[in-house]
C-alpha cells in the first residue's frame, strides 16, 4: 500500500501518469499479459450483461396538462464494476498492484539528465516512464 501512495504523489510532472500493475522483478510487457489473461477470466465470471433503462420526459401539452413527451434511453453494463474486481484480485493474488507511473517531463530530462532502467526495480520519485515504438519504457531521472 506505501508503494501505491509513494507512485500516486510523485511530483515528477504536471501530467497525467501511465496507469499500470506493476510488481517490482516482473517486466511490463508480462504484467500486460497476466493483465489480459485475468481480464478474459473475469469475462468468464462476470459476463456482460447490458441493461437498458427506460425513463419518461414530462412535459406539459397545450392545456397546460403534464404528459409523456418523449423517453430518454440509458444502456449500461450490471457486470462492469464486478468484473473490474475480479480482474484487480486475480492482480493482486499474483503480487501485482495498481500505480501510476508519471510520464516523464521532457524539460525535466533535459535538465537533470536519465537512465534507461533494466527491469522493474522498487518505485520511487526519480521513475518515470515514456512510450516507444517498442513499448513503455522506465528512466530513472538524474545522472546514470
Amino acid at each position: 500500500m506505501r508503494l501505491l501512495a509513494l507512485v500516486l504523489l510523485l511530483p515528477l510532472c504536471g501530467c497525467l501518469g501511465y496507469s499500470t500493475y506493476y510488481k517490482p522483478g516482473t517486466p511490463l510487457r508480462e504484467a500486460e499479459t497476466l493483465e489480459t489473461e485475468c481480464e478474459v477470466s473475469a469475462l468468464r465470471k462476470a459476463p456482460v450483461q447490458i441493461v437498458r433503462d427506460v425513463t419518461p420526459i414530462y412535459g406539459k401539452d397545450k392545456k397546460g396538462r403534464t404528459r409523456i413527451i418523449g423517453y430518454d434511453y440509458d444502456e449500461y453494463d450490471v457486470n462492469a464494476g464486478l468484473r473490474a474486481r475480479v480482474t484487480r484480485q486475480c492482480m493482486q493474488r499474483q503480487g501485482f498492484e495498481r500505480v501510476s507511473i508519471p510520464v516523464c517531463d521532457s524539460e525535466a530530462l533535459d535538465a537533470r539528465g536519465y537512465s534507461v532502467v533494466r527491469g522493474t526495480p522498487p518505485l520511487d520519485e526519480s521513475i518515470c516512464t515514456m512510450r516507444t515504438k517498442q513499448g513503455r519504457v522506465l528512466l530513472r531521472m538524474g545522472p546514470g
